[in-house]
């Protein structure tokens, strides 16, 4: 996922979104993964039980690094070209 991400491809939903907001704004797209899967996770704590909650909490953040990770620092280089 990290490397389509960086490619500006999304697999759709949460990343889609994710996308849409980085280019937008200068916030990292892993960072904004990691505010919104946060945020379902938040919501879905009212009717999951608190196990689920915890493991499901530790992908997240594991996931929203990972992706912050790889996308800053294997950004595609942009190349110049020149006008004729």
């Amino acid at each position: 996922m990290e490397f389509m991400l960086i490619n500006n491809i999304s697999t759709g939903g949460s990343d889609l979104l994710a996308l849409i907001v980085a280019n937008i704004t200068t916030i990292n797209v892993g960072l904004i993964i990691l505010l919104i899967d946060s945020l379902v996770i938040l919501f879905g704590s009212i009717v999951i039980p608190e196990t689920k909650i915890f493991y499901s909490a530790i992908v997240v953040t594991v996931g929203g690094c990972t992706t912050f990770i790889v996308t800053s620092y294997f950004k595609p280089k942009k190349t110049a070209t020149k006008d004729k």
